[in-house]
C-alpha cells in the first residue's frame, strides 16, 4: 500500500508541474473569491476521474492535463481503487490580488480491494499554484 501512496502522490505532484505550458481554450469557470475553493475542486475532479478543465488556467495546457488525468483515473479504475478527499485540508498563502499557493494537507483515504488507508499529505508538502483570470481563481503553475 505504501507503493500506492508514492504513486498517487508523485502521479498529481507530476501532473500539476506540468501546467506551464501550451495555451488551452477559454473557460469561464472556476472558483470565484477564495483560491483554496479553485484548488478543491481540481484535485477532486484529479483524483475522482471528473473534469479538471474549469479549475485550470488557460495557460496551463488543459489538453494534456485533461490526458494525464484520465490516464490516472484509468488506473485507479483498473486498481479497483477509490480516493476519498473529503479529509483534505486546504490552506491559502502568499495571496495578492491575482496569485496565491494553496497548501493540500490533512488526509487521503485510499481503498483497494477493500482495504482502506489513509494517507497523511503532510509527508507530500502538496503546493497548489493559482492564479486570477477575469473573476475566477484558477490553478495555473
Amino acid at each position: 500500500m505504501k507503493t500506492l501512496q508514492t504513486i498517487l502522490i508523485l502521479a498529481l505532484v507530476l501532473l500539476l508541474a506540468a501546467c506551464g505550458g501550451t495555451a488551452a481554450p477559454a473557460n469561464s469557470q472556476g472558483a470565484a473569491g477564495d483560491p483554496s475553493v479553485a484548488a478543491k475542486g481540481f484535485v477532486d475532479a484529479a483524483f475522482t476521474g471528473g473534469d479538471v478543465t474549469p479549475f485550470v488556467c488557460q495557460a496551463a495546457g488543459v489538453e494534456q492535463l485533461k490526458e494525464g488525468f484520465e490516464m490516472l483515473a484509468a488506473s485507479f479504475t483498473q486498481a479497483n481503487a477509490t480516493i476519498d478527499t473529503t479529509a483534505l485540508t486546504y490552506t491559502v498563502s502568499d495571496q495578492t490580488d491575482t496569485s496565491a499557493n494553496v497548501t493540500v494537507g490533512g488526509t487521503l483515504k485510499v481503498t483497494v480491494a477493500s482495504v482502506a488507508q489513509d494517507i497523511p499529505m503532510t509527508d507530500a508538502s502538496m503546493v497548489v499554484p493559482v492564479k486570477k483570470e477575469g473573476d475566477a481563481w484558477k490553478v495555473c503553475g
